[in-house]
């Protein structure tokens, strides 16, 4: 097992290569320097799944696509807009579906990070990575999980969530208006 003080040695013949395809992907150098940097982080944090005597040089580079693939969907649902009817109503119409009065949105921040930190650890760390973007499957690979312990654990992170948010006065129709 590589251990992570050898590790630098070990992808420092890559790292030319390595750029070049951040760059590639990313068609940007402060975006390629990024992906580069995910990349080493991701890659040294999972140290213990990387096989010896396997090719560093493919497992480096899939982390860095798989990596450059998260962000890319993360921030095309971030741009995402509402498209179903039912998301509409007329108070957003008239006051904007983002506006919500500076006060208003701190509270409802911090009791968010509230209700997060209160559901247990394994629930908390399944949740963020589909909130961040990651699917069932990615989830399940990551975390070494089967696929229904990780839609289950994502189903009642939510149903917690919900349910702690309820209990602090915020409901559904409280963040439409």
């Amino acid at each position: 097992m590589m251990l992570a003080k050898n590790f630098y040695n070990e992808v420092k013949p890559y790292e030319l290569l390595l750029k070049s395809v951040a760059f590639n992907l990313t068609k940007s150098s402060a975006d390629a320097e990024d992906l580069l940097q995910d990349t080493y982080f991701k890659a040294c944090k999972s140290l213990s799944k990387y096989q010896e005597g396997t090719n560093l040089k493919a497992w480096l580079i899939t982390i860095m696509k798989n990596t450059f693939i998260n962000n890319y969907r993360k921030r095309k649902k971030e741009q995402e807009t509402i498209t179903k009817p039912g998301d509409i109503h007329d108070g957003m119409l008239h006051h904007g579906a983002l506006e919500i009065e500076p006060g208003v949105r701190i509270l409802l921040s911090e009791t968010l990070k509230m209700a997060i930190e209160s559901l247990k650890p394994e629930m908390r760390d399944t949740f963020m990575m589909y909130f961040e973007g990651y699917k069932y499957h990615e989830i399940a690979e990551q975390l070494d999980l089967p696929l229904g312990t990780v839609k289950s654990r994502i189903f009642l992170a939510r149903k917690d969530l919900i349910s702690f948010l309820q209990k602090n006065g915020i409901h559904h129709s409280s963040l439409a208006s």
